[in-house]
């Protein structure tokens, strides 16, 4: 390769017209692969009127050439030749991949209500801590009772995706091998890059073991990982994810870091890691004065055997492919060469699969080499007049890459990475020296363990370093500022970004407005956020002592006595958890009650153990279980165990455990541990709360009959937490007995499981319950007013749900059921007034997280909470 120039030099890149005739028809290409895929039956018809325009298009363009030259004209009429062209070869791929997807024994398996035997091939390593499995389907064997099976092998191996068994622990099995479960398909929309989920019922059998460079790999890989576990972390997990792309190693906390200030991409395989070992390459090809065509055919080798070593699935391929047009493009040492050579990339790789037109991973991947080879050579060249041209482009490399990626990372997570360029910055010059040293013990450690741990120790030095940076950023104050979620906020972002751009390449009188504009977009942005934050904030009561935080499809509530604190679960979601405690106020929790270990309301525990004084706990069953606890105790929480007939007290607020027996040991939602809470105190102003966790209804039924309740609800509770996220499995004269006047439902919008279902709301209705839903109103704060009327105030006023306004007494009692299933029915008569915000707080979105809207929490196959009725249509609220 030729020898870096000046900064404006040391890039791949150039605004020609030659490579903006390449990047409008690969831009057209993906554009229709996105398209396609959400309506892949309809690219025959498309194919073909493609066609019939290419015709047309190639007659003007003969007609064009035999008449004097129109330069212009026939430039414009190649581009569309070459994208009409284009679009035809991706509908014939679109085509082509629906008939491979479309395996008859895959549409048979996912029509079938029952588990099936089947054996997949798993693309990349199953480790203890995934949250789904990528893998390819080998062979579908339906169960028969009498000990038959009918097997139907698939043929072309369609992309799946599974999800594990609950509460299982899958032991390490590498990429390559081929397993069989059982478990139930359920198909994906016709966008989505698999073809069906799997829920698997069991754990993983080896079918067989990965044979060729997949057992040397997984062997390689295997060795590594126990070379780096005498380590510390965090650095000994993030190194595994620097060296070979493996992120089981890495804790949450130094996860979430890495997210809060951009780092993630060092945390998994990706251009930069291809980059730096092209580096390596041309550096000691340099060094050995071997000729620049023998350095390039090493580096392409390299990248090979990498590929191989670090498993080639989708995001991986995708990040070598961008190395290549990076050493490609280098190599050619011409300007205006990196995007014609990018744009090739994103074609050939559009045509290949079609799927991964709508993939996020690409999409960034895009961006951010389309950044460096656009913007970052313009920026280091005005850098470079007042700084060194390695620092100048140290800077413009990351400004650049962030700024393209900005309105795509956005809908992943809606807010600024306040320190992501001076972190990334620090840590760049870090990442190559693990990467490189990692590699080398990943490499050594089956052959000589003992120099593989020295490699790994070295590298381990500056991971440290990269987790402890990432950290100490993450906990500055405003590390990142939240802004407009959805597609409001990406527009707003889109705009900053081409802002930006134009700031950089535009002539000098533009400058200053582009600079302007997108000072004035930035400020307008956060200000969406933050004007209703503080509206909310300041309409907040502050005698509140219930609230029900909105963190998804989940369970998190809080009650509160002025300092004293106790939060009833937490939901799955960590930064939904720490947003709603923030806006509530709350930075100490007195107690924190378990009420079972379900991921949907204990994940998100270990991200605030430090902030918790004592965590209240049911049975441990599951090995899943006690890593909770085992996380939970790390983080200095006292753990206890509770069971009913316990008492602890909170403030004024005593909470009596009603549930389970202390015999119990079974775990589960039927273990749930219920807390009745009600306030020691005469004349107190705190609301009386039944909280049910997830019990079902057969345990509702025992915990009716049970001296324990009766005694709590001597007189009608003012809030039930609704059982379930309001499922059907409900014991209605438990509701009826209990005869509460509020009755709260943690629950995600469209969250997949029909929650909650009609039959729970009529039978609430029935009881004269008043429903709130964090779906429909966000987080609800519920506080007793001097005339023992109870005040709510909820997140946002959302038209469909318009009850909690004041109602009569005989309204109430115009829908309860008979005298002897309501014997509490006569507390419901005092009104309910609500007092609910009309601004919305915006809520951030995790990346390889899960999220509470359509499709983020897949319905668990065979969930028999609601009526079929009410899975297929998401039941609205009642008019209260």
């Amino acid at each position: 390769m030729s020898d870096p120039g000046p900064a404006s030099a040391m890039f791949a890149g150039g605004r020609t017209a030659s490579a903006l005739r390449v990047a409008i028809p690969a831009a057209c290409v993906w554009l229709a692969a996105a398209l396609l895929i959400g309506v892949p039956e309809r690219a025959v018809c498309v194919a073909v009127c493609v066609a019939l325009t290419l015709g047309v298009t190639a007659g003007i363009a003969v007609a064009v050439r035999r008449r004097p030259p129109i330069a212009r004209l026939r430039a414009a009429i190649s581009v569309v030749l070459l994208a009409l062209l284009l679009v035809l070869a991706t509908a014939v791929c679109v085509v082509v991949g629906l008939q491979k997807r479309s395996s008859p024994a895959v549409l048979a398996a996912t029509s079938t209500p029952v588990d099936l035997d089947l054996e997949i091939r798993l693309a990349r390593d199953i480790e203890p801590r995934d949250r789904a499995w990528s893998a390819s389907l080998v062979a579908v064997q339906q169960g028969d009772p009498m000990g038959g099976a009918d097997a139907r092998s698939t043929g072309h191996g369609p992309p799946v995706r599974v999800i594990p068994p609950r509460g299982e622990r899958v032991s390490h099995i590498g990429a390559g091998a081929v397993v069989r479960i059982q478990g139930r398909l359920v198909p994906t929309e016709p966008g989505d890059a698999a073809v069906a989920l799997i829920f698997a019922r069991t754990t993983p059998l080896l079918v067989s073991a990965p044979h060729a460079a997949d057992a040397w790999t997984d062997a390689a890989r295997t060795a590594f990982a126990g070379v780096v576990a005498p380590l510390p972390a965090p650095g000994a997990g993030l190194l595994r994810g620097l060296a070979i792309g493996d992120r089981s190693g890495i804790d949450d906390g130094t996860d979430a870091a890495m997210r809060a200030v951009a780092l993630t991409h060092l945390t998994a395989v990706s251009g930069s890691n291809c980059a730096v070992l092209v580096a390596l390459v041309e550096g000691i090809g340099r060094a050995l004065r071997v000729r620049t065509s023998v350095r390039l055919i090493v580096s392409l080798v390299v990248l090979g055997l990498f590929l191989a070593l670090v498993r080639p699935d989708p995001s991986i391929v995708r990040a070598t492919i961008m190395a290549v047009v990076v050493l490609l493009s280098a190599s050619v040492g011409r300007r205006g060469r990196g995007i014609p050579l990018l744009a090739l990339a994103v074609v050939v790789m559009i045509l290949m699969d079609p799927w991964i037109a709508r993939s996020f991973g690409f999409t960034l991947s895009v961006l951010a080499t389309a950044g460096v080879f656009v913007v970052a050579p313009v920026l280091a060249a005005a850098l470079a007049r007042r700084l060194p041209a390695a620092a100048a482009a140290a800077i413009a490399v990351p400004v650049a890459a962030q700024v393209a990626c900005w309105p795509v990372t956005v809908l992943l997570a809606p807010e600024i990475p306040t320190f992501a360029v001076p972190v990334n910055i620090v840590a760049e010059p870090l990442a190559p020296v693990a990467t490189v040293f990692g590699l080398g013990a990943c490499l050594t450690a089956p052959l000589v363990p003992g120099l593989a741990s020295v490699l790994a120790t070295i590298a381990w030095l500056p991971a440290t370093a990269i987790a402890m940076l990432a950290r100490a950023a993450a906990q500055l104050p405003a590390a990142t500022i939240p802004w407009p979620p959805g597609p409001l906020g990406a527009a707003v972002a889109a705009g900053v970004s081409l802002a930006v751009i134009a700031a950089v390449l535009g002539s000098r009188g533009l400058r200053p407005a582009a600079a302007a504009s997108a000072g004035v977009l930035v400020i307008s942005g956060v200000a969406l956020v933050a004007v209703p934050q503080l509206v909310v904030r300041g309409t907040l009561p502050g005698d509140w002592s219930v609230a029900m935080c909105d963190v998804g499809q989940g369970d998190a509530t809080v009650l509160r006595d002025g300092e004293h604190v106790a939060l009833i679960d937490t939901g799955r979601d960590d930064e939904l958890l720490k947003r709603c405690l923030d806006l509530l106020g709350i930075d100490r929790v007195s107690v924190l009650v378990v009420t079972h270990f379900d991921e949907d309301h204990v994940r998100a525990a270990p991200s605030i153990a430090s902030s918790v004084d004592t965590v209240l706990i049911g049975p441990v069953a599951r090995p899943g279980d006690q890593r909770i606890v085992d996380d939970l105790l790390r983080g200095g929480a006292d753990v206890r165990r509770v069971a009913a007939g316990d008492v602890v007290a909170v403030g004024d607020y005593a909470l009596r455990i009603l549930w389970p027996e202390p015999h119990d040991e079974a775990g589960g939602n039927p273990s749930s541990v219920v807390v009745s809470a009600s306030a020691t105190r005469e004349g107190s102003s705190l609301l009386s709360a039944l909280l049910l966790g997830d019990l079902g209804e057969r345990a509702q039924r025992s915990l009716r009959h049970s001296a324990a309740l009766s005694t709590a609800s001597a007189h009608a509770l003012d809030v039930v937490k609704v059982s379930h996220h309001g499922s059907a499995d409900q014991d209605a004269s438990l509701y009826a007995a209990v005869g509460a006047r509020i009755g709260l439902i943690g629950v995600g919008a469209d969250n997949g499981y029909g929650h909650p279902t009609q039959r729970a709301l009529s039978m609430l209705d029935h009881s004269g319950t008043a429903v709130f839903r964090t779906d429909e109103r966000g987080t609800t704060v519920l506080s007793r007013s001097t005339d023992h009327t109870i005040r709510v105030w909820a997140e946002r006023n959302d038209a469909a749900a318009a009850g909690a306004r004041a109602r009569q007494p005989s309204d109430l009692h115009s829908t309860l059921p008979p005298t002897s299933e309501r014997s509490h029915a006569r507390e419901t008569s005092q009104p309910v007034r609500s007092n609910s915000a009309t601004v919305v707080v915006g809520r951030p979105r995790r990346s390889g997280g899960a999220r509470h809207r359509a499709g983020a929490v897949p319905r668990r196959a065979g969930d028999t909470t609601a009526p079929a009725a009410a899975r297929r249509h998401r039941s609205r609220p009642r008019d209260l």
